[in-house]
């Protein structure tokens, strides 16, 4: 018997406990077959790219069992992630009304007076927004990403990205004077034009 044909009998027997499986862990009727279907296909597609070689009947019930629990993972995070994205897009209009239309200009302690068209130019309004609540202002990175309707978490690693773009254009437009984002106090821009 081949492993396809081991499969399709193995979830003829045990549909039942695959069901079952998914209904311990919260799914409901629908969702459960909608996941036990989705793993049947992963579970064949893998079969008929080599992934898996089980030998034993045994192994490819585990087997079987983790692409189930592997589904209804995925099809959770799924649900959350449309969720979430249909509340992001009243957070994205509410926040692009929240951004100011002035706002402060970053001071030229900060380094490079190239820094400020740079930031226009390189970043989005809300990464920009960003950035200068935290290095312009009095602002943490949590208040920053509160204000701003962003997680604390992807507020720090936009910031990082940010710093590292307008470190990057700082270095190519201006050279090796305002090779630093932060604190280019010997930047001789100035002096000479670009």
């Amino acid at each position: 018997m081949s492993a396809e044909e081991r499969l399709a009998a193995l979830l003829t027997a045990d549909r039942g406990a695959l069901l079952a499986f998914l209904r311990r862990r919260g799914a409901n009727d629908a969702e459960a077959e909608d996941v036990v279907q989705t793993a049947s296909l992963r579970a064949l597609e893998a079969l008929t790219r080599g992934a898996a070689s089980l030998a034993a009947p045994v192994d490819l019930r585990a087997w079987l069992f983790g692409i189930v629990k592997n589904a209804h993972i995925d099809a959770h995070r799924g649900a959350a992630a449309r969720a979430t994205d249909g509340r992001s897009r009243v957070d994205v209009e509410a926040i692009a009304e929240s951004i100011p239309t002035e706002v402060p200009e970053l001071s030229p302690e900060m380094g490079c007076q190239c820094l400020q068209p740079l930031v226009e130019k390189t970043l989005s309004p809300a990464t920009a927004a960003l950035v200068r609540a935290v290095d312009a202002g009095d602002s943490s990175v949590s208040e920053a990403a509160r204000s701003l309707g962003l997680g604390a978490n992807a507020a720090s690693v936009r910031l990082h990205r940010a710093r590292t773009t307008l470190r990057e254009a700082l270095a190519s437009s201006c050279g090796p004077c305002c090779a630093t984002y932060r604190g280019a106090a010997s930047c001789d821009c100035a002096t000479h034009a670009h």
